[in-house]
């Protein structure tokens, strides 16, 4: 071999080795974009990082310093209404839900103007402790203002009101519907509120059919059968709260369009009519 064939062979030897060195190259930056890619596609559908289990339990795994996470829901109250928000908070974990409140995650040192942006931003809905204390406040208007301002027509149902106290919302929260826990027990409280958050409010068991023959119902009770009395222990104000109820879910029944809403808020208007014939109302 001359030569001038030897320094040809090396020559292309060398050109094989690094095109194979820029193929190898390529193909690593190929591999760490797409496992990069991976985990965007992941974190857009997993963005909290909370492991949920199978029956409704969850585990928030602890968060890196400067990291911050999705929660489900924003806890929005007024300090004389801490009580009810960390009993409703605590119920919203119980279930599987992650919640984000002051009590518990606003901690020394924070700054607070920046923990309620993160709050606002990082929730995906925000849900406040509806009273005649929060309607008053000038300090918590900003943080409902910022779900309303980002699903003004309540499609996505970011802004849940829940009324806790005797009440009558004005303005723009006169329009949407809330979850009303005013006169119940902690077990029905519970019941209503883990059911407004639903996406929908199909019952768990068939409807009763409509239709069909119906026996005649006599006037006058049947001989040796006493009539039926109205409970006796029913308290006049539990009536009054019922009917109160009644009376705010009519006034908004004809302002609500979106139909699964309008169907929650029929269901809601029969409720209070069983209950206040239930308590002997009428």
């Amino acid at each position: 071999m001359t030569l001038e064939e030897t320094v040809a062979v090396r020559l292309h030897h060398e050109d094989v080795r690094r095109l194979q060195r820029s193929a190898a190259v390529r193909a690593a930056w190929n591999a760490l974009c797409g496992q990069r890619m991976g985990e965007i596609r992941r974190s857009r559908f997993h963005p909290s990082p909370v492991e949920h289990f199978e029956g409704g339990g969850s585990v928030a795994h602890p968060l890196a310093p400067g990291e911050t996470a999705m929660r489900d829901i924003f806890v929005s109250y007024t300090s004389a209404d801490r009580v009810w928000a960390e009993w409703v908070a605590w119920e919203l974990e119980a279930a599987g839900y992650t919640a984000f409140i002051q009590a518990w995650d606003f901690r020394p040192g924070s700054n607070f103007v920046l923990e309620m942006q993160r709050a606002a931003s990082q929730c995906q809905r925000t849900i406040v402790m509806l009273s005649e204390n929060y309607l008053k406040s000038v300090f918590t208007q900003p943080e409902w203002a910022a779900a309303f301002a980002v699903d003004p027509q309540g499609l996505a149902r970011k802004l849940i009101p829940v009324r806790v106290d005797r009440c009558h919302p004005e303005g723009l929260l006169k329009a949407i519907v809330y979850i009303d826990l005013v006169g119940l027990d902690s077990v029905q409280a519970r019941k209503i509120l883990l059911e407004g958050l639903r996406d929908r409010a199909k019952p768990s068991a068939p409807p009763v059919f409509p239709g069909g023959p119906t026996k005649p119902v006599s006037a006058q009770p049947s001989a040796g059968v006493p009539a039926p009395k109205a409970f006796p222990g029913a308290p006049s104000r539990v009536i009054g709260l019922w009917q109160e109820k009644l009376a705010y879910f009519l006034e908004q029944e004809p302002l609500v369009a979106d139909p699964a809403q309008k169907y929650a808020l029929q269901k809601q208007i029969e409720e209070c009519r069983t209950r206040i014939r239930e308590f002997g109302g009428g």
